[in-house]
């Protein structure tokens, strides 16, 4: 089962922040248009949760994370 649609988006939205990501760089990186990441970090949710869309930006953003920490690695 997913967690709740609000916790997702807060992550979604913190993970993006740390990547130092804006939401036009998150929307090429995951194939989300970049409308759909706005109404997510805003809260609207639609008639829909669109939670295939959190599943492909969160997976984005995950490996941002990891190329940011073997740059800092590498450091």
């Amino acid at each position: 089962m997913l967690p709740p649609y609000e916790y997702i988006k807060n992550e979604i939205k913190s993970k993006r922040k740390e990547a130092n990501w804006t939401k036009k760089k998150l929307s090429e990186e995951s194939g989300v248009p970049k409308d759909i990441i706005e109404m997510i970090e805003s809260g609207a949710k639609g008639k829909e949760q669109k939670y295939h869309y959190l599943k492909k930006i969160d997976e984005a953003l995950e490996e941002a994370e990891a190329v940011k920490k073997e740059e800092d690695e590498d450091r």
